[in-house]
């Protein structure tokens, strides 16, 4: 989205004009060709407040190039650089010697040439077109009153409860109150003995209760909530709390009563509810980790839908497995530069962009080049820039790059005439030339 404004906005900036960028760290190298080619002087600080420091925010400053320098992006490098370690940003401090003038210039009037958006809309309630239709898209209110045929069970009430139904005000005077319920997710936790000695499988099951809330106009909030302890039965005001068999009243009082906006605001708040839960683990022993994982539901095309169960079943997957890895994928490849994924005999590994190297073959070489970026870069003819985008994915991920070193490691000429029984081993005529000088010194 940075570079998407970057791109609408910056023809607006005059010759010689100040551009003042505020962005997140990791938008740094997508916009760095365009900031560089378009602007001069272009200089990057890191900001300290607490919420541009929670959000790893830094501010570019520029100066928009005369005419005929446009175009060509020098200092690339050096942004790029930045992008990858944002820990050598300088921070952003009032005594710094760097000063940019802004230019003179007059006065600007905006001129809107497009469709008349208010009126369409207040006209759109009055047309002939919107009283047909809402005949047939907007159902009519209303209002239910009375007793039902039958009585109402357990399932019922909770229709009921979770679709709002039994939200409200009741009450008068003092005891006048809002009514909210809502629907609650709950984990429980059960082990199971496994097959072998000392496993152990961990189970979590998921399942939904309601919840009440009641806010008084004098500042009360009590909830009616499922809590751990069911044997205790919660007390309030003198008189035992029906709780049908596990729930608790609880009183949270305020010092100074809030106003009936507050109340409602409070509860607005409340919706806001994140469905997380932790995977299936298999532990031996005392020893068990846990991977922290969130709910989060998509709607994708039925082609799409489609296409995800066919490459499920290609690499042995679930379909939930297979969007899951796709997702982190994608957030890698925005994350680090120069990172791509393929397929391989191994599975999918991440490879530099624009080569059929793997990052671990990358790491290899820097390896055998004692950590020499520019020595790996010219070997390879790549921008060394191309090269430490490699080292940046290694260094986030290294169990990922270490296994396969380890993997590759262990694969000598025996390993490989196993599974190619027509390979033959061929020396080199430096290996048999010393080889040669080794025996007649013997």
């Amino acid at each position: 989205m940075e570079l998407v404004f970057l791109e609408h906005c910056y023809r607006w900036v005059k010759t010689d004009g100040v551009l003042v960028f505020v962005i997140p760290v990791a938008a740094l190298n997508s916009c760095a060709r365009l900031l560089a080619s378009q602007f001069d002087r272009v200089k990057l600080f890191r900001l300290e407040h607490p919420e541009c420091v929670r959000f790893h925010q830094i501010v570019v400053f520029g100066t928009r190039k005369k005419s005929h320098g446009r175009g060509e992006p020098r200092g690339i490098d050096a942004l790029l650089r930045a992008g990858y370690r944002p820990s050598l940003i300088p921070a952003l401090k009032p005594d710094l010697a760097e000063r940019y003038f802004i230019p003179a210039s007059p006065p600007i009037t905006i001129h809107y040439s497009g469709l008349p958006l208010d009126q369409i809309e207040d006209g759109i309630e009055r047309s002939v077109a919107m009283q047909n239709a809402c005949g047939v898209l907007v159902r009519k209110q209303q209002r239910m009153s009375g007793r039902p045929v039958t009585p109402l069970h357990k399932g019922h009430v909770g229709l009921l409860a979770c679709s709002g139904m039994l939200n409200g005000f009741f009450g008068e005077g003092d005891d006048r109150h809002i009514a909210h319920w809502r629907a609650v997710k709950h984990v429980d936790e059960f082990n199971e003995e496994g097959e072998e000695i000392g496993e152990t499988i961990v189970r979590r099951r998921e399942r939904f209760s309601h919840e009440l809330t009641l806010a008084f106009e004098n500042g009360r909030i009590l909830e009616l909530k499922e809590t751990k302890n069911e044997d205790q039965k919660p007390k309030f005001a003198g008189r035992s709390i029906r709780s049908g068999g596990y729930g608790a009243l609880i009183l949270r009082s305020a010092r100074q009563a809030p106003t009936f906006r507050q109340i409602l605001t409070h509860l607005a708040k409340r919706e806001v509810c994140y469905n997380s839960y932790k995977s299936y683990n298999t532990c031996r022993g005392d020893f068990m980790g846990t991977t922290r994982s969130v709910v989060i539901s998509m709607r994708l095309p039925a082609e799409s839908g489609s296409r995800l169960k066919r490459m499920a079943t290609r690499h042995g997957w679930t379909p939930s497995d297979a969007s899951a890895r796709l997702v982190e994928e994608g957030l890698r490849r925005s994350e680090f530069a120069f990172i791509d994924f393929r397929d391989s005999a191994a599975g999918r590994q991440a490879y530099v962009q624009g080569s059929t190297l793997a990052v671990w073959e990358v790491l290899l070489l820097v390896r055998s080049y004692k950590e020499d970026v520019a020595a790996v870069a010219k070997h390879l003819q790549w921008p060394q820039a191309k090269v430490q985008g490699a080292i940046n994915y290694a260094e986030a991920f290294p169990e990922e790059i270490e296994e396969a070193l380890s993997e590759n490691a262990a694969t000598d000429f025996n390993a490989l005439k196993r599974m190619l029984p027509q390979a033959r081993k061929h020396d080199s005529r430096r290996v048999r030339k010393s080889r040669d000088a080794q025996a007649s010194a013997r």
